[in-house]
């Protein structure tokens, strides 16, 4: 039982984009210890461009935002309908996984880690810009777009550049909330390892269902 399960774990770490999880949880706990380090507040105030709203930059993290909102995700389900299943169905499944943890930690685990709009004035908030106010732990766009980046590398894993740009464009998108006063540093690393762990929990699940019913037949993974 325990060279099976050496196995099944050795088998499976062949098959996720190791590289992709590794910068997510890499840069998730990099940005977290900033936060503890120096404070929230103070590495928000450092992350927060103010200067940059009558620019380009404003313009890339509103679009940013927009494809950590769900697009991106939706967008990989139609994609991966019809190439692979097990992919989706881990897609899927840590997509609703994100929504209830995202939901829950923000109104019963933690309701009183407000948004930065709770704590700074409303000249300083970006203008024509729907901010949203209430609890913000952990950053739902950014756990989305983890496990989105995640199930992509997973679906390229072929393609050297599919896990740098996943992992790249993960960590744009939870930079764009922190730039848009959206959420605290601290926030969005909680919404990476969300996602990171959303991923990680029912791909292999999923794959251990798949290698105990080659098992059975005598098919090899190695």
């Amino acid at each position: 039982m325990k060279v099976l399960s050496k196995n099944v774990f050795r088998a499976y770490a062949r098959e996720i984009p190791r590289f992709t999880v590794l910068v997510l949880f890499c840069a998730a706990l990099v940005l977290w210890g900033a936060a503890l380090w120096v404070g929230d507040q103070n590495l928000f105030d450092t992350l927060y461009p103010r200067w940059a709203y009558d620019s380009l930059l404003r313009t890339i993290a509103e679009l940013l935002t927009i494809l950590g909102g769900g697009v991106a995700a939706g967008g990989l389900l139609i994609w991966l309908m019809r190439r692979w299943i097990f992919l989706w169905l881990a897609l899927a499944l840590g997509w609703l996984t994100v929504g209830v943890f995202t939901l829950c930690g923000k109104h019963l685990m933690c309701p009183q880690c407000q948004r930065p709009s709770a704590f700074l004035a409303e000249d300083a908030l970006p203008e024509k810009y729907p901010v949203r106010r209430g609890p913000g732990m952990p950053s739902g766009h950014s756990a989305e777009i983890a496990l989105a980046a995640l199930v992509f590398a997973s679906a390229l894993r072929d393609k050297r550049w599919s896990g740098m740009a996943a992992a790249g464009l993960a960590i744009l998108v939870g930079l764009s909330r922190i730039w848009l006063a959206q959420h605290f540093p601290s926030q969005v690393a909680a919404g990476w390892l969300t996602g990171v762990f959303s991923f990680l929990f029912w791909d292999f699940l999923l794959f251990l269902w798949r290698y105990r019913r080659q098992c059975r037949f005598d098919v090899r993974l190695d």
